[in-house]
């Protein structure tokens, strides 16, 4: 059928962005590279669904059937539009340093939490030993690590909230 040919052409685009990038093959979830990607295997197996439904050896009124092809025509056009995004905003500069960097902060940014939360543990833990009137070298450093450490992580938090830059 050319719907699933069409399909096969848009999923060979898709794949090839892993040749482009293969540091999408440890990209975390929920990046919006991934999401992108996601959103499009959802669109191509509904296609395959309904192309499945509306075989001729399954009876389907011809109403009904016309609709499906519409359907499925509406459902190419937006895979073939998400396929597009996909090997535009998916791979990245990773071979050069500047993109290395930038896919490795925004790494370190998925754990911008646990960041916080070991920043806070170290607060916690020099706490008592702040409060004398001489407190030793090692605590004054721990406590300046621990304010580096949350300092970071809240940039890092407001940096995972945008999306990166789309040349990299």
């Amino acid at each position: 059928m050319a719907v699933l040919a069409m399909l096969q052409r848009y999923s060979a685009t898709v794949t090839a962005v892993w040749g482009m990038d293969p540091t999408l093959a440890d990209e975390l979830p929920g990046t919006y590279r991934l999401r992108e990607i996601e959103a499009f295997i959802a669109l191509a197996r509904r296609i395959v669904r309904e192309v499945d439904q509306i075989s001729p050896s399954r009876p389907t009124a011809s109403v009904r059937r016309r609709m499906a092809w519409d359907d499925l025509d509406n459902l190419l056009i937006r895979t073939e539009a998400l396929a597009e995004q996909i090997v535009a905003i998916a791979p990245r500069r990773y071979d050069t340093v500047e993109g290395s960097r930038e896919i490795s902060r925004l790494r370190l940014a998925t754990n911008a939490d646990t960041l916080v939360e070991a920043g806070l543990l170290i607060r916690s833990a020099v706490r008592e030993a702040l409060r004398l009137p001489s407190p030793d070298a090692d605590v004054l450093a721990l406590a300046a690590m621990a304010d580096l450490v949350l300092d970071l992580a809240d940039g890092l938090n407001e940096e995972a909230c945008m999306p990166a830059r789309q040349t990299i």
